[in-house]
């Protein structure tokens, strides 16, 4: 599962280990820490892939580029040789430094790129930048929220309150929930400070805590669907895609349970 948690703004370590700590349930494996003048992360690792190293940060050559990574990249392998066909060196079997060095080639397309769950932090030093990224889905959670002139985040809002912010809350919210038993997949929590990072969004923090968040990524539908091809050729294709989806899910170096539902 992993997680992540972080904020901006002067450093202090007992805060952040704090935040740290109450998502231990998500990564018991490992943790890693990363303290710059501007920056503080945090993160609690669940060991998927290359078991043995204690990876996170991960980082390039010369340590300007350092990345966590929370949840798994599927296509990772196939990046991983478009890279080293492209001259890039990998010290590790970890899908988080196809990430590494796919921001040297790309810079923030290797996002789009990315085929999988995932929150992902990249802190680029030589710009003095942080981005946060998530999966075009949101499979995977990353909350935030502003206080005291620092932008705070962690996968999970328990984290978020290790800081004395206004628990004051979203009423909207909470009565579309009671009322409807659904909660829109919006930006709005059930707290009215705290907000999600959408679906297919990047956040971009420079070292004064100021950020924007940009969309790289929506869902197209093709308007064409109809008859021009044989029912069974469709259902070949999805067969095909959905196959290639399960075996994807399948890769780790560690044993793979699976779930069977009802109901499809």
């Amino acid at each position: 599962m992993c997680g992540l948690v972080g904020f901006t703004g002067a450093k202090d370590s007992t805060t952040l280990k704090a935040m740290t700590d109450s998502i231990i349930h998500r990564g018991p494996d490992d943790d890693g820490h990363l303290e710059t003048d501007h920056f503080s992360i945090g993160y609690r690792r669940l060991a998927i892939i290359d078991l043995t190293m204690s990876l996170y940060p991960l980082t390039n050559e010369d340590e300007t580029i350092k990345v966590f990574l929370n949840g798994e990249i599927y296509n990772y392998q196939e990046i991983r040789r478009e890279l080293i066909a492209a001259g890039h060196q990998f010290k590790t079997e970890s899908d988080t430094e196809v990430i590494v060095h796919g921001y040297e080639e790309w810079g923030m397309n290797v996002i789009k790129r990315l085929r999988g769950m995932f929150v992902i932090v990249i802190y680029d030093s030589r710009e003095d930048i942080l981005i946060l990224s998530r999966d075009r889905l949101g499979i995977k959670p990353l909350y935030y929220t502003e206080f005291n002139g620092r932008l705070i985040f962690g996968s999970e809002i328990k984290a978020l309150l290790k800081f004395p912010i206004d628990r004051i809350a979203d009423e909207h919210e909470v009565e579309k929930f009671l009322r409807y038993r659904v909660h829109d997949d919006t930006k709005n929590t059930f707290f009215k400070n705290i907000k999600r990072l959408m679906p297919g969004h990047n956040m971009v923090v420079d070292k004064d805590g100021n950020f924007r968040i940009e969309k790289y990524w929506s869902p197209t539908f093709s308007t064409k669907f109809a008859s021009e091809k044989p029912d069974a050729e469709y259902a070949s294709e999805f067969k095909e895609i959905f196959i290639n989806a399960i075996d994807l899910h399948l890769i780790a170096d560690v044993p793979v349970g699976v779930t069977l539902s009802g109901g499809l």
